[in-house]
């Protein structure tokens, strides 16, 4: 691999601060440790990450603050304005403080092409590594198919593909989607999975207090395309009409349908069955995955979701756990037959399953140990990070860095 301290990789994210953002984090810390000097721009996390520069393991973060209380097209457009504003403003900074040889940026959201053309003028390369498909999302978002910003937005995506130099993306369907939305040559793609850091194969110490309940756990956000909603329905089943009340739910995350949630919760008298505990720490995050006896992928079939490397899946397998979740093309890519898998995005059948596992633990245990298995041969960041190191060695060679 190369080593060669003087070339300057800035990533840049706009809808996660860092080092909140667990793949982002990962990539950095991937190539730092490669010999790379890394420099990182996000926005301001709401209960972490909030001074304005800090330094996390050799990697130096550059944050700004943005305020946005529309849940609307024109405030996504505010917060898009003001953070391409704030982002401009830091790379200027960092660039005078330090020549960035090569930006590496994430989406949501696909408005980076001007910088990426900004990039080719003054010689940084621009890799664009793809978490997300921001045309499904608006219309998974907000149900109405306005023709017109269903559009600007394939557009959007298309001109960031053909102005990056280089695209990383997730997994093979966004691979082809590289190849057929944005006309992008094969050789310029590489595909660089998302993974835990590592496999937890002693129980930490840490364990959330004992009791005589099945618990199940959710990691992740709570917006529309999450389905926390759903799983609040299959709770509601599996409660008050199967009659399965030795169980508890557990929410570790935030998002924008986090009180229509609670709202459902109150209004199906749940409330004793859930703990939503927001955004804590990660550690802590781990004492729960950790302490479930059932993990859930409640995110439905929508024309997005099954496309997506869903981050949670792979964290929940790498502690060993049973994963009940819905007929995702990746997700089930990613499980193998660590997972129970539930077609046709019946909310009831999610719940028979959750029951089914809470009065088997021989098969809770069968499903997470083949988990733990698939995810230490095929899906760790290990295997990852060999792919992002070879394709950043590449990268070098072509561009004549060294």
């Amino acid at each position: 691999m190369i080593k060669n301290k003087k070339i300057h990789i800035l990533f840049i994210i706009e809808n996660l601060s860092f080092p909140f953002d667990k793949r982002v984090f990962s990539e950095a810390k991937s190539l730092i440790k490669n010999g790379y000097f890394i420099s990182v721009i996000s926005p301001k996390g709401v209960k972490f990450d909030k001074d304005n520069y800090e330094v996390v393991e050799k990697i130096q973060v550059y944050r700004y603050g943005i305020k946005n209380n529309f849940n609307r097209i024109i405030g996504y457009v505010y917060e898009y304005f003001i953070s391409y504003y704030n982002i401009m403003r830091l790379l200027i900074k960092i660039n005078i403080k330090n020549k960035i040889n090569i930006i590496h940026i994430s989406n949501p959201p696909d408005i980076f092409f001007l910088l990426a053309i900004f990039c080719k003028l003054i010689n940084i390369i621009f890799i664009f590594d793809q978490h997300d498909l921001t045309p499904e999302t608006y219309l998974i978002k907000y149900k109405k198919n306005f023709k017109i910003i269903y559009n600007i937005l394939i557009l959007m995506e298309y001109l960031t593909f053909r102005t990056a130099d280089y695209i990383i993306s997730t997994n093979e369907t966004f691979k082809n989607i590289a190849l057929q939305r944005g006309k992008i040559k094969e050789n310029k793609i590489q595909i660089i999975r998302n993974g835990p850091d590592k496999i937890f194969r002693e129980p930490i110490k840490k364990k959330l207090k004992k009791t005589n309940y099945i618990k199940i756990c959710y990691v992740g956000m709570m917006s529309e395309s999450d389905g926390v909603i759903n799983l609040i329905y299959s709770a509601q089943y599996l409660i008050k009409i199967k009659k399965i009340e030795k169980i508890r739910f557990y929410l570790i995350g935030d998002g924008d349908k986090r009180i229509e949630i609670e709202e459902l919760i109150k209004k199906f008298r749940l409330k004793k069955y859930f703990k939503l505990t927001g955004i804590i720490k990660s550690k802590y995050v781990k004492n729960y995955i950790n302490s479930a006896d059932i993990c859930v992928v409640p995110d439905q079939k929508n024309g997005l979701n099954e496309y997506l490397t869903i981050v949670k899946v792979a964290e929940y397998m790498s502690f060993a756990k049973p994963i009940v979740a819905y007929d995702l093309i990746e997700t089930k890519y990613t499980t193998g037959k660590s997972a129970i898998i539930i077609k046709n995005n019946d909310h009831k059948k999610f719940g028979d399953a959750i029951k089914k596992l809470c009065e088997n633990k021989k098969l809770r245990y069968k499903l997470g140990r083949i988990g733990k298995k698939r995810l230490e041969k095929d899906f760790t960041w290990e295997k990852s990070e060999i792919k992002l190191l070879k394709f950043y060695d590449k990268i070098v060679k072509e561009r004549n860095l060294i």
